[in-house]
């Protein structure tokens, strides 16, 4: 029950409440079947309210617990766009590489990790890579906007377009 009071609190904007809740069913139930999700929910939480590094650590935690593949797809893109926003784009890039490699070529997550990669690996002038990216998303994406500007993308890098 507590738990899901929790996610009442957290619908209706009440963050302290929601939190004080999530941590308090986690202390008493550190090994409940719920402990990924609970530690879902703190992450985001605190990605919210901008604390980036718990928000990693939160998603982490997750991950270390039973997930299925879906949400383990999800977790690992919070967790790069977490360590992207903490300037770690080693950490970043690693979490995405995690989230693309999902079997689902079309999950959102899997396509959203993919596109912040293209966008890192353009930053390092990791270019090859860059397109890489970019041909999967033309490849699997189902939104016609995220296809296009993807394919946009591509031929600049193809032609040079890229400072090299």
């Amino acid at each position: 029950a507590r738990y899901n009071l929790a996610l009442c609190h957290r619908l209706l904007g009440d963050v302290d409440q929601a939190r004080a809740m999530l941590e308090a069913y986690r202390k008493e139930n550190p090994k409940d079947e719920r402990a990924a999700e609970v530690a879902h929910q703190l992450g985001a939480l605190d990605e919210e309210s901008g604390r980036y590094a718990e928000a990693a650590g939160e998603y982490e935690r997750a991950l270390a617990s039973k997930v299925d593949a879906a949400l383990a797809v999800e977790l690992n893109y919070r967790v790069g766009v977490c360590r992207e926003k903490l300037g770690d784009e080693k950490s970043a890039l690693a979490a995405y590489a995690r989230a693309s490699a999902h079997g689902d070529r079309a999950n959102t997550y899997r396509l959203s990790a993919l596109a912040r990669s293209a966008a890192l690996y353009e930053t390092r002038k990791d270019y090859p890579k860059a397109l890489a990216a970019y041909r999967d998303l033309i490849k699997n994406a189902t939104d016609p906007e995220i296809v296009v500007a993807a394919r946009e993308r591509a031929s600049e890098l193809q032609s040079g377009g890229a400072k090299q």
